[in-house]
């Protein structure tokens, strides 16, 4: 699926995300920013796509990579990218969410690399 998505981008104008990193509940990073094309009322904040939120990640990181945009580190060490789409992404849900909409994706991945950690929609 990640495949088919990068295709409909110009891949070859970018590095391609690193799915691949496996959180401590077992869950792929893939099926995690998955996670959040739903609204998940179990929590207390949780942003959600409005789109496909794989697609909409690669779309963002393609924007990181022209021109290159540069991370915030995180106080865990990873690198966190906050990529402004120009448009609504997503919106702010969960139990506290207002629906407020978003028009940034977050993006964070190990340091110095492309691999995934997650991705969300953010304000």
């Amino acid at each position: 699926e990640v495949q088919a998505a990068a295709a409909s981008l110009d891949s070859n104008s970018y590095e391609p995300l690193d799915w691949s990193k496996v959180n401590w509940k077992g869950q792929s990073a893939y099926d995690h920013v998955q996670d959040h094309g739903e609204d998940n009322k179990e929590r207390d904040k949780h942003s959600v796509f409005n789109d496909d939120p794989v697609y909409t990640t690669l779309e963002a990181w393609q924007r990181v990579q022209l021109p290159k945009i540069s991370p915030l580190l995180q106080r865990n060490g990873h690198d966190c990218y906050v990529v402004s789409m120009g448009r609504a992404v997503g919106w702010k849900g969960g139990s506290a969410g207002t629906g407020q909409p978003f028009s940034n994706v977050t993006i964070i991945v190990v340091p110095s690399t492309n691999q995934v950690v997650t991705a969300y929609p953010s304000p």
